[in-house]
């Protein structure tokens, strides 16, 4: 059944518009990933089925978001991703953080808030990132082989200069999204390591001035859920990436500003 399983699921992925379907292939994606079948399958058959999943996200993603985006299969997908980067970064894909920002984030010139559904999606993977490389509660639950692939991970971002390519994004989202923030409550703002932000309502958001296009799919005003998701990425990797690469003057300024409008 896992047998087929491997080479059913990435053709239900591709080829259903249905969400429900869409989510539930990504989840057992990430099944797969988790068992030990993907770690004894032949390096071809393991890039093959990465670099499939990242062709579909650029069907999706690229140039510009497919109407049949949704948060819960977005979020699923930023965990698969995630775990893709986990057990083949950066032995097996050695360019696996820069190629998904590359693919991800606008470049440079354009507005982030032209696929926020996009950025979103690169966000949500440095969190699920951070969560199976580093977070306490996580590395509790797994095996010497797991955390070895979490160190290595850690180390390459360290070391092959992904990292800042990652702060400059960072500096870009904020730099764009926060004074859109300006026009909602502060309350609306999460802290890195504080309580959840209450999120807008599409009525608040078009009274501050954002139209409907800026608005994510789940009805939470694009610049917030940008600006609060990466806050939490800046504080989660705080604890493990390079420390001067994050004393980025540019990002350190964007969320002083951004954290004192919240308290």
């Amino acid at each position: 059944q896992q047998e087929g399983a491997w080479h059913m699921l990435p053709r239900l992925l591709v080829g259903t518009s249905e969400p429900l379907a869409r989510f539930f292939a990504l989840q057992q994606l990430e099944l797969l990933l988790r068992s030990d079948m993907y770690s004894g399958q032949a390096p071809a058959t393991k890039e093959a089925l990465r670099r499939g999943i990242m062709d579909w996200v650029r069907t999706q993603y690229v140039p510009h978001v497919a109407e049949n985006d949704d948060t819960p299969s977005r979020n699923r997908l930023g965990l698969l991703l995630a775990m893709f980067v986990k057990l083949d970064y950066p032995r097996r894909w050695p360019g696996a953080v820069d190629e998904l920002t590359s693919v991800l984030v606008p470049p440079e010139g354009s507005s982030v808030l032209a696929r926020p559904g996009s950025v979103h999606l690169w966000l949500r993977v440095l969190l699920e990132l951070d969560s199976e490389v580093a977070d306490p509660r996580m590395r509790a639950l797994q095996t010497a082989e797991d955390k070895a692939a979490g160190a290595e991970v850690k180390d390459g971002v360290r070391s092959d200069g992904s990292l800042s390519r990652v702060v400059a994004a960072w500096t870009r989202v904020l730099a764009e999204c926060g004074p859109a923030v300006d026009g909602l409550d502060a309350r609306h703002l999460r802290l890195p390591s504080g309580p959840s932000g209450v999120p807008p309502t599409a009525a608040e958001a078009r009274a501050a001035g954002f139209p409907y296009a800026a608005l994510a799919a789940d009805g939470v005003a694009a610049p917030v859920t940008l600006c609060n998701d990466t806050l939490e990425a800046v504080g989660s990797w705080t604890a493990w990436a390079d420390a001067d690469a994050l004393t980025h003057p540019g990002l350190l300024g964007h969320v002083a500003r951004l954290v004192s409008q919240a308290k």
